[in-house]
């Protein structure tokens, strides 16, 4: 997923790895907000999250709000632009 993680009380940051998964060091107890960004889903922002002795748990997240939506009618006509381009006329998927 490569989601940029952040802690905004302490201006650190980290990146995930291709499963989301990641881990940030030397985080003083304390609550903090976290948010997450990816280029193909919105922000999504964590309020009140607790580190104590250097250990949190955050719910596992599934981002759905994707940036830059796209409606049907546009997509059709990428879709449409695409075959005209390529040769396609006429073919269906």
């Amino acid at each position: 997923m490569n989601a940029s993680i952040s802690i905004m009380e302490l201006n650190k940051s980290v990146q995930s790895d291709n499963n989301g998964e990641f881990l940030l060091m030397d985080i003083p107890d304390g609550t903090y907000t976290i948010t997450i960004e990816t280029d193909y889903f919105a922000m999504m922002q964590l309020n009140a999250v607790t580190i104590k002795d250097g250990q949190g748990s955050l719910p596992v997240i599934e981002l759905f709000d994707q940036k830059n939506r796209y409606s049907q009618e546009a997509l059709d006509h990428l879709l449409q632009a695409e075959r005209q381009k390529w040769g396609m006329i006429g073919v269906t998927s």
